[in-house]
């Protein structure tokens, strides 16, 4: 039996507005996993891609069962010189958007001529609407998303036991949010709360992913306050780390100007302007006050090296959020930035950032003592 995901509930509307906001859409992704899927399978002997395909790579592709051999025939028939010459992938889209097709339509040419196996557009729909797929597909898809397929994927088994969970851990949260006194945490944070841009750690967490700080937060904080967002920004030590990426698909998510968030997106910290992350801060505190809306960031560790980049993201980006709020006049909604951080890595040690040294560690470890 074929193995299947798809994309998980909790991360379907992230993942749909990433596949939006990619310029050319789902089209470009497609021409990605081509390349992508091409460039490693001619490697396997030793072949590489820069230099060029001929008629022999094709048919090797063919052989491999990346191209059907009908797809291939249609390429050489607009392309013989491919028997005797190297054309790069480039080379060979544009001859058939100018010789051919006589357009760009880049749906056209990977229907019809690089029709790659596991790429097709259905396919892809069903992803985006987070459909099962096959779980290779599934895998390239979030390489070229830059996204961590183990984190944003379900399979049929995990599904059934997701939601087997959520009903022993409904069950449990309501009798513990029963036992607990949140008159002593009001009485503990009230006068922290008059800050704009607050910070929590919370530790010693025992179940990963199952108990949110929403309620306390709503507790904390009056009732014409009660408008939240949240978005979850997770640190990964599977993958290169990169903080402009991190910055920008954050961006992306909050639906924030698609020019700025391209502008960032693979920039390394030092790479980081000023001008960058003053036109990424203006944007954000400009939408959130448009729809006078609180918002939560979710910042997820689980090991220990990722708390360097927790550091980074902080240090790079606490500064010009508070720039940017303090420009808004008293007259207008002034929204509060709550950074609540996750911390799974089991660390005793204290925070070095200034922004966490508030550790709420009853939030994170109910019982039922």
């Amino acid at each position: 039996m074929v193995e299947t995901l798809r994309i998980r509930d909790d991360k379907l509307n992230e993942i749909q507005k990433l596949i939006d906001n990619q310029e050319g859409g789902v089209n470009t992704l497609r021409w990605k996993v081509a390349e992508y899927r091409i460039k490693k399978t001619l490697a396997k002997r030793e072949q590489d891609i820069n230099n060029g395909i001929n008629k022999q790579d094709l048919e090797y592709l063919d052989q491999q069962e990346i191209i059907q051999f009908s797809f291939v025939e249609e390429i050489l028939a607009h392309l013989p010189r491919l028997e005797n010459e190297r054309l790069q992938l480039d080379e060979i889209k544009n001859y058939f958007f100018e010789q051919v097709i006589q357009s760009n339509d880049f749906k056209f040419f990977l229907d019809n001529y690089l029709n790659v196996e596991l790429n097709s557009a259905p396919v892809w729909k069903s992803f985006k609407k987070g459909r099962f797929i096959n779980k290779t597909s599934f895998q390239l898809f979030c390489k070229v998303l830059r996204l961590n397929w183990k984190e944003v994927g379900i399979s049929h088994q995990d599904e059934s036991k997701s939601e087997q969970e959520k009903i022993k851990i409904s069950s449990e949260l309501e009798l513990a949010l029963s036992c607990l006194n949140h008159q002593n945490q009001l009485s503990s944070y009230r006068n922290f709360l008059i800050s704009s841009v607050l910070g929590f750690r919370i530790v010693d967490i025992s179940q990963k992913g199952c108990i949110r700080p929403y309620w306390l937060l709503k507790r904390l904080f009056p009732k014409n306050e009660q408008n939240w967002k949240c978005e979850l920004i997770k640190f990964n030590s599977n993958y290169l780390y990169n903080l402009g990426h991190q910055l920008s698909h954050l961006g992306y998510q909050l639906e924030l100007q698609a020019d700025i968030c391209r502008q960032i997106d693979h920039k390394e910290k030092e790479q980081l302007s000023t001008q960058d992350l003053q036109s990424f801060s203006k944007s954000l505190i400009k939408k959130i006050t448009r729809s006078k809306a609180n918002i939560i960031f979710e910042l997820q560790t689980e090991q220990g090296d990722q708390i360097e980049q927790l550091k980074d993201f902080i240090n790079i980006i606490e500064q010009p959020i508070i720039s940017e709020l303090r420009q808004i006049r008293s007259s207008q909604f002034k929204p509060k930035i709550v950074f609540v951080w996750l911390d799974y890595s089991l660390s005793s040690q204290p925070s070095t950032v200034g922004i966490f040294n508030n550790e709420l560690p009853i939030v994170s470890h109910f019982s039922r003592n």
